[in-house]
């Protein structure tokens, strides 16, 4: 869906430029390795991002079928994101079902503090409800 994530490729810029819009003047360190977390500047809280990358579809009747990017997509979002920007608390999830997005979803409103900041990526299916605007991400056992 979303293509490879190369460095100096087209998506890897978007996404570049997603993560500088979330974190407006935060500076960016350019390093591989991941460092010590930091505050975030104006709150006092913590950068904490949730990455979720599904490409195992398992639907029966083929309506989501499988991908070949997504898991590298959020890997790569979630290495850039502990890297170079220094997140302190990224959740790499992978080939989610509904129960374990719910559950991841759950687990961080429990973790965050209320001057937390959260990013959270997402890479795979998807579908919107033209009716009511709504729209909603597939998790691999959606059928």
């Amino acid at each position: 869906m979303f293509g490879a994530l190369r460095a100096g490729g087209a998506m890897h810029r978007l996404v570049r430029l997603a993560i500088l819009a979330v974190l407006c003047s935060f500076p960016a360190w350019a390093q591989d390795a991941p460092a010590p977390a930091l505050p975030t500047p104006f709150l006092g809280g913590s950068f904490r991002a949730l990455v979720i990358g599904n490409n195992a579809y398992r639907d029966p009747k083929r309506v989501w079928r499988p991908l070949k990017t997504a898991v590298n997509d959020a890997e790569e979002v979630a290495r850039l994101l502990r890297g170079q920007y220094r997140f302190g608390d990224v959740r790499l999830v992978v080939n989610a079902s509904l129960r374990g997005m719910v559950q991841a979803f759950n687990q961080l409103a429990e973790e965050v503090n209320a001057n937390d900041s959260v990013l959270i990526y997402y890479a795979g299916h998807g579908h919107l409800r033209q009716e009511t605007g709504e729209g909603f991400w597939i998790p691999v056992d959606a059928e």
